[in-house]
């Protein structure tokens, strides 16, 4: 099997935990995410003026970038990536950093590809993609315990979750429920592994939370801990235990999606919450365009 694999998703729906799991695979290898493609379009989204005094290996590579916490380039190796003729060996120059094995299918991670889709295939017209779903309502109560939550606004979120639907219907996507993969890993990874004609091992869900077959750093990710734990049913569907403002307001805006993927939909006070996430959506948008001002980024070194 030569196409690659791309795993993708909502940011906490899963993504780490499957792509450990397919780790335990000696022809896969998932490394650390790298957020190739999404700082890609970031990147291209920027003036002539910026692009001109910012290079996208001075951009990508940028020191603040979390993704790149572990990796220590010098000028020359930075230089060396701006000269790569393609973003498919700039992509796989990437990779290799990472620690994409050698001998392994080409693999990559990042949720937020899933907003990548039409770039990642104009590279690799084969790639597959396993597509994770999760119940919103502990999506987003999940993202409240990342110190980086404030970069994805809420509206943002619940855009990209009405797309889940028509990305799962796309060629070449497989789409895994997180609730089944904990309380089925058995039946959903065989099912994965015939969708990319690999052989299927007990392993997979017996060894995946083994430090080897991991794929973050717990010291700077410490909310992915559970990803070196024993599966655990009781961590699903947390806000049903403790319905608040937010399980309300998200049940509001995606009742359609939360039906067409089989979840239990809860009644709600639709004006309760209105005014307090209307503001909560734009304070943290406006936020995030005010750090993406050219002249801004440039000026104090913000890139």
């Amino acid at each position: 099997m030569n196409n690659p694999i791309f795993i993708i998703g909502i940011p906490r729906s899963g993504t780490t935990l499957l792509s450990n799991m397919l780790n335990v695979i000696d022809a896969i290898h998932f490394p650390e995410e790298t957020h190739f493609f999404i700082q890609k379009n970031r990147y291209d989204k920027h003036s002539n003026y910026f692009k001109n005094k910012i290079s996208f290996g001075d951009f990508y590579f940028s020191k603040r970038r979390m993704y790149n916490r572990n990796l220590s380039l010098s000028n020359t190796m930075v230089n060396k990536f701006n000269l790569l003729p393609s973003y498919k060996e700039k992509f796989e120059f990437v990779l290799a950093l990472k620690g994409q094995k050698k001998d392994a299918v080409l693999c990559e991670k990042t949720p937020i590809h899933m907003d990548c889709i039409d770039d990642i295939k104009s590279i690799y017209p084969d790639a597959r993609f396993i597509l994770m779903i999760r119940d919103p309502r502990d999506i987003f109560n999940s993202l409240l315990k990342v110190k980086w939550r404030f970069v994805f606004p809420y509206r943002e979120r619940i855009e990209q979750y009405k797309k889940l639907l028509s990305i799962s219907r796309l060629e070449n996507v497989y789409s895994v429920k997180y609730e089944d993969l904990i309380t089925n890993p058995k039946k959903e990874l065989i099912g994965i592994c015939d969708f990319l004609t690999i052989d299927f091992t007990e392993k997979m869900y017996k060894n995946f939370n083994n430090k080897k077959y991991s794929n973050f750093d717990l010291k700077h990710e410490p909310w992915k801990a559970n990803n070196l734990k024993e599966l655990d049913a009781s961590n699903l569907y947390k806000w049903k235990t403790n319905i608040n403002d937010l399980s309300d307001y998200v049940s509001n805006k995606l009742q359609n999606e939360i039906t067409d993927f089989g979840y239990e939909l809860h009644t709600t006070n639709k004006k309760k919450h209105f005014f307090k996430y209307f503001l909560k959506e734009w304070t943290n948008e406006i936020l995030i365009r005010v750090k993406n001002i050219d002249l801004f980024l440039i000026l104090f070194n913000r890139y």
